[in-house]
């Protein structure tokens, strides 16, 4: 991306300086970069507001969860419904759920640990 000012951004270096990602010198260079990029430093300003938005919004939701009712409901369920099939084992039904709910537990952590790392460029 190139300025009026004929300057050049690099979106790589702006996303690796907001996961503190560059050694010292990469570092120096970008400040001295931001200092007479105004876009840039537009772009870091939005991106930390977005990440501290969708964090305290992860947060919050989170602490409305009652994961030990949730738990209990799941479980309650399982049990109801395997005393009601016929076509399956009740071995075979918390397979399935164990299943089910490992793989989302899975991907949540996958995405949570893709945050954090950065690749979402956030």
């Amino acid at each position: 991306m190139v300025h009026a000012s004929t300057e050049s951004c690099d979106e790589a270096l702006l996303d690796r300086y907001l996961n503190s990602d560059l050694s010292q010198e990469k570092e120096s260079y970008f400040l001295a970069h931001l200092e007479t990029c105004s876009h840039c430093r537009q772009k870091i300003e939005s991106l930390t507001a977005f990440r501290e938005k969708f964090v305290d919004q992860v947060d919050r939701v989170v602490q409305h969860v009652d994961f030990t009712a949730l738990e209990k409901d799941v479980l309650t369920t399982v049990i109801h419904h395997s005393r009601s099939n016929q076509d399956g084992t009740w071995a075979q039904l918390i397979f399935k759920f164990i299943l089910t709910s490992g793989l989302i537990a899975g991907i949540l952590a996958l995405l949570a640990y893709m945050y954090l790392e950065g690749f979402f460029g956030l």
